[in-house]
């Protein structure tokens, strides 16, 4: 009896609080329940929590920490939020943590709580990544890796990959050309001396690494191995989809404009993706292939109920993989490979590859 009337009072008191509840209110978002914190993040001694939050429905949100003791959140000092631009996941057993802010290269320095440029250019860079050993740094600018070693001040290009469109080939000798070459003894020395002069630059030319042109591809995922023997990408070749467009009837102006809006759902829209491995020490590029992997040809078990499709041909399925994350050696690297097309059977692998 008391749990039929407990149920009785609390369906009565949702009622009357579901029609206390308006549009208006429920249209409100965040504004009605509340903004919400986003960001969290650990300070790198791991006793405060940073995060952004918009507590009082301002236009934006605004960095705050929290720590034990305090009753609740306090806006973060101008002279403090740096500190959330440095990394707590990783460099735990390093006294200066290096790490990116702004497309440049910062230090931390635990003991004296301060930060210092270390590299700073024009040019953005991004995905630091910290190596073996703890004073060289690798990151990507552009679309190449390079690698800083701190104590030795110096900075090496450890890839040569280029989206460019390929030159034309020179024209072959013809009639005319040969004709030339066999009347004038000015001409043959000019190729002579061409020809010398390229084979001197080609002896006397340092090492860089062999030129890898990817277009009409995209790059993605440009990863090294802690080690700085490996290096990791991604290839996907993007579709260009029919443009939606979606009429804009609330503007500034008063007058409609049509803007563009996402793209219809299509098997068309879907890309091709490859996973390439270049190793720095034999300075060569290897392709992986996922076709042998377990389970990536079976086909749904509702194929078998359809005339159309119960005998269809298994062929490996279309995959797209994510960023490859090595262990600190570099020894090892977890692949997440996922197919595309769902419907054709869903599958994911997570991958341990053994680096040789």
């Amino acid at each position: 009896m008391k749990l039929y009337l407990s149920i009785l009072i609390f369906s009565y008191t949702f009622i009357i609080s579901a029609q206390s509840l308006k549009l208006e209110d429920i249209m409100k978002g965040d504004e009605f329940i509340g903004q919400q914190p986003t960001g969290h993040k650990w300070s790198p001694d791991g006793e405060t929590i940073y995060f952004n939050w918009n507590p009082s429905n301002a236009l934006g949100s605004s960095p705050f920490f929290w720590k034990e003791g305090m009753e609740k959140p306090a806006l973060l000092p101008d002279d403090q939020k740096f500190l959330m631009d440095i990394p707590s996941d990783d460099q735990k057993d390093q006294e200066t943590v290096y790490y990116i802010k702004s497309g440049s290269i910062y230090s931390f320095d635990r003991k004296s709580n301060t930060s210092k440029k270390v590299f700073v250019t024009s040019e953005r860079l991004s995905g630091l990544i910290r190596g073996v050993d703890p004073d060289i740094l690798f990151f990507r600018k552009e679309d190449n890796l390079y690698k800083f070693n701190i104590r030795e001040a110096s900075l090496i290009q450890i890839t040569n990959l280029k989206k460019s469109k390929k030159t034309e080939k020179p024209a072959k000798e013809n009639f005319l050309s040969n004709q030339q070459k066999e009347l004038f003894a000015f001409i043959r020395e000019k190729d002579a001396q061409k020809d010398w002069t390229d084979k001197r630059i080609a002896e006397n030319k340092d090492f860089f690494p062999k030129e890898y042109n990817y277009d009409p591809l995209n790059l993605n995922f440009l990863t090294p191995s802690p080690d700085g023997k490996y290096v990791c990408f991604g290839l996907s070749e993007s579709p260009e989809p029919k443009p939606t467009r979606v009429e804009q009837f609330i503007t500034s102006d008063g007058f409609t404009n049509s803007e563009n809006a996402r793209e219809k759902v299509s098997i068309n829209n879907l890309g091709k993706y490859k996973y390439g491995i270049y190793s720095t020490e034999m300075d060569s590029f290897y392709t992986l292939d996922f076709s042998g992997l377990t389970g990536i040809k079976e086909l749904p078990e509702y194929y078998k109920e359809y005339s159309q499709l119960k005998d269809k041909e298994k062929t490996p399925k279309m995959v797209r993989s994510g960023q490859p994350i090595f262990n600190k050696s570099g020894s090892l690297v977890v692949m997440d490979l996922k197919a595309l097309k769902i419907k054709t059977g869903g599958w994911s692998a997570l991958s341990l590859c053994q680096v040789r």
